[in-house]
């Protein structure tokens, strides 16, 4: 059973102690296809890596070269590596669970001119969740605001957003804020959780820093998945932009890449919103089709020191006889500290 505890509860109990986590994998996009044993199908890799000493759980997602999602494996398949040790898989099983999920919505007066973007990207997110996935809504212009807490109602979702999007905030955007906040309140939610951010990726207000920002999701137990909005009409106003604006939205786009990435996570840049439906059920696949395992970690030190971790799959998918390399996508480190 997965306990579930409100964002705003777990801001509170946030105070009274720290709780060891770590995050999560990455990567683009996948279709499903049959491969090994009749049940491989495709999709990127993605790790969770929570820790409490002595085991490490991982959740892992396998694709292909193409990226398509591979399942049906046995934890023959894997190999697990600390610091450059192979570790032995005390724990095995395929989870498909229902999801966590925070959809953080940038809802600034940036986006003006971006509304409908948004609002179509809402939708086809909200329409790829299942009657058990709980969900929550965070928005943000100079400051995070929790709009909706997890619930089973994915209509008070959708009219939480457009009325976000519709009154927006003030005219600035503070997005390391909003990144460490949402990450500090997911770090009590149990099972398997996500954060989806729909941002333009540009940053004018955080009293955090962007390096605050990586290191919080560095040590995060949340993987973060974004969403780039407002591609098209950066590349038809391209010509006519200063070259100080181009340099700011070069550097949002390396912000939700590297933030994402921090996490395991990755950031997707739909030039059109006819691309959203075919985004949004990758990320769908990504959070779906897991693997769970654990092991038992070969050094026991409780040293507060990064520990290196790498996971590794082969699968004879194309049934010629050889083992495919296959990718598994994951957050590549945590931290060995005492509770």
């Amino acid at each position: 059973m997965i306990r579930r505890r409100s964002l705003t509860l777990l801001a509170a109990v946030a105070l009274l102690g720290a709780v060891v986590g770590f995050g999560v994998a990455q990567d683009d996009a996948g279709q499903t296809r049959k491969g090994q044993k009749g049940k491989d199908e495709k999709i990127e890799g993605y790790t969770s890596v929570s820790v409490n000493i002595p085991a490490v759980t991982l959740n892992v997602v396998v694709t292909d070269k193409d990226g398509n999602l591979i399942t049906g494996l046995d934890k023959s398949y894997f190999k697990v590596y600390e610091d450059g040790q192979l570790q032995e898989l005390t724990n095995f099983f395929p989870d498909l669970s229902p999801i966590n999920v925070v959809l953080v919505l940038e809802s600034s007066g940036v986006i003006s001119g971006l509304e409908y973007d948004f609002w179509y990207a809402v939708l086809d997110f909200v329409k790829n969740l299942r009657p058990d996935d709980y969900c929550a809504l965070i928005t943000y212009d100079i400051k995070p605001h929790i709009a909706v807490d997890f619930t089973l109602d994915k209509q008070k979702i959708i009219r939480e957003a457009n009325i976000s999007l519709y009154y927006k905030g003030f005219n600035e955007s503070a997005l390391a804020d909003v990144v460490i906040f949402t990450i500090d309140r997911m770090k009590d939610v149990q099972g398997k959780k996500a954060v989806i951010l729909l941002s333009t990726g540009l940053d004018t207000f955080s009293k955090k820093t962007y390096d605050d920002a990586l290191k919080a999701a560095a040590t995060s137990d949340t993987v973060i998945y974004a969403v780039s909005m407002g591609q098209l009409e950066r590349t038809i106003n391209e010509p006519l932009y200063s070259s100080a604006t181009r340099s700011d939205l070069l550097m949002a786009d390396l912000r939700l890449k590297s933030i994402t990435k921090k996490t395991g996570g990755t950031a997707f840049f739909p030039r059109f919103s006819s691309e959203y439906p075919s985004v949004f059920r990758n990320l769908n696949m990504y959070l779906r089709y897991q693997y769970t395992m654990a092991y038992t970690p070969t050094n026991q030190k409780l040293d507060n020191k990064n520990r290196k971790i790498r996971v590794e799959a082969e699968a004879d998918i194309n049934r010629d006889g050889k083992p495919d390399k296959l990718k598994v996508s994951h957050k590549e480190s945590y931290k060995a500290v005492e509770k």
